[in-house]
């Protein structure tokens, strides 16, 4: 099955995709326009903090493409969780990189191990890094599309 992962894509980066020399409404169109020539099974839209759609979503049309939408934070410390003992983290929860201490691993990620899965989205060495971590972790084979990710 082949899956595109569209990372947290929402208008409350605005002032960080302004940095990078681009809009949300930029990012989208040309996200668009991939999934015009492209054929995926399964479109995944992430979101902070939030699982619906923005009205931006529809305003680039980008809507009609995403097929679920899941809430998935970023930024993750150790000293966030309860933990008994500090060297053990939950089955859902890795190690993290630069960007965050540690990384949530969901089971809606565990569930793409055995599909085709591309990456796109914002930030690159931010959130994306937390989405790349917590693919490895969850042994997903994946595709980064640079040229849709922003940063």
């Amino acid at each position: 099955m082949k899956t595109l992962i569209i990372h947290h894509l929402e208008t409350m980066w605005e002032y960080g995709y302004k940095k990078f020399g681009t809009t949300f409404s930029d990012i989208a169109e040309k996200i668009v326009c991939y999934l015009e020539e492209s054929c995926y099974d399964r479109v995944i839209l992430t979101r902070f903090e939030d699982d619906s759609f923005e009205d931006e979503h529809f305003d680039t049309g980008l809507v009609h493409y995403i097929g679920e939408i899941y809430d998935y934070a970023y930024g993750w410390h150790r000293d966030s969780l309860d933990l008994e003992d500090d060297s053990k983290l939950p089955d859902d929860f890795t190690e993290g990189g630069y960007h965050s201490d540690i990384v949530y691993v969901p089971d809606w990620v565990k569930s793409l191990k055995t599909h085709q899965v591309s990456l796109c989205g914002a930030f690159d060495g931010e959130c994306i890094e937390d989405m790349e971590i917590a693919l490895t972790a969850a042994e997903v084979k994946f595709e980064r599309l640079n040229a849709l990710i922003v940063g």
